[in-house]
């Protein structure tokens, strides 16, 4: 990686840093958080913690907060994490800890196991109630989706990565970097 691009991955960090302290806290979530899969080509050593059962690949994965209001920037980004980790893992190790008591965030039925924190759909909804809330949780929850789809619109991310696994990281925050700015142009 070039001093350049390590300038700007680094500044990206910053403002992360940045967007997370001055984040919202109205409305009845702080963010939405869900984790994607990027594809690896298979690792040559302790390639089973790289493996996703649930993707039936080797995968390093990475979890993402998206502010629920347009224009949904992204205020949260921790990974590479190696597959084989749930998303409720992954979440407990940093993204939890850092939530002030108050402060729920939505996420999907991978974040099961910590009300208190992170709000997640009925697993199995039986009355139009609990049918109609789910729909409600996923409506605000597609945020985080469109922007998952938005950033594997870069081939670095869709396709096998076959670089060294420590430039994997830079990469996925170059990509949200160029997604942040494609936002600043088209909401300006």
């Amino acid at each position: 990686m070039s001093y350049r691009s390590a300038c700007v991955c680094s500044s990206y960090v910053r403002e992360l840093q940045i967007r997370w302290r001055n984040r919202s806290r109205e409305g009845p979530y702080c963010c939405v958080i869900d984790s994607t899969a990027c594809p690896l080509h298979r690792p040559s050593t302790m390639s089973r913690s790289f493996y996703s059962p649930k993707h039936h690949a080797y995968v390093y994965k990475y979890e993402v907060a998206v502010h629920p209001d347009p224009p949904h920037h992204i205020v949260w980004v921790l990974g590479p994490v190696r597959g084989h980790i749930h998303d409720i893992t992954i979440a407990r190790a940093a993204f939890i800890k850092r939530l002030v008591p108050e402060e729920r965030a939505l996420g999907d039925l991978g974040y099961l196991g910590e009300p208190h924190a992170i709000v997640t759909p009925i697993r199995s909804p039986v009355t139009q109630e609990e049918k109609h809330e789910n729909k409600e949780l996923h409506a605000v929850r597609s945020c985080v989706e469109r922007e998952f789809a938005a950033l594997k619109t870069f081939a670095v991310l869709r396709t096998s990565w076959r670089g060294e696994l420590q430039n994997h990281g830079p990469a996925f925050l170059a990509c949200c970097v160029l997604r942040e700015l494609a936002k600043v142009v088209k909401y300006r």
